[in-house]
């Protein structure tokens, strides 16, 4: 997650920005691929618009979040909007879509945990 926000603050433009954390989110769903093609019995086309969804919608909130041009910016003006995409992406309605969710790796690195678990991830990112 960190190399992607570094990948996304160096983008020249909004739509850039858009388009890298669509790629990132792409990525990281296509294992739901066949998840979905398994659970829902969707064809192969339907489980990649589901994912191209997944990714576009996520995409666009990183590109709202986008600053321009961010070496000008003040650094708590980037630390405030890192934070909000986090806060955005990791709370309902987005978080079903924002598969590589900090939040789920909290669950998956320490699993029974529940908020302590968020805080013990937070500290080793």
């Amino acid at each position: 997650m960190p190399l992607v926000f570094v990948i996304f603050w160096r983008a020249q433009s909004r739509l850039e920005s858009s388009l890298v954390a669509a790629a990132y989110h792409a990525a990281a769903a296509v294992p739901l691929m066949s998840g979905a093609q398994a659970f829902y019995g969707f064809s192969e086309f339907e489980a990649l618009l589901l994912v191209g969804t997944m990714a576009t919608g996520v995409g666009c909130v990183w590109g709202a979040f986008w600053i321009s041009p961010w070496r000008d910016c003040a650094p708590a003006q980037v630390v405030l909007r890192a934070v909000g995409l986090l806060v955005v992406t990791n709370v309902p309605p987005l978080c079903a879509l924002a598969v590589p969710s900090p939040l789920l790796a909290a669950g998956v690195w320490f699993p029974g945990w529940s908020w302590c678990g968020v805080v013990a991830f937070v500290v080793a990112v």
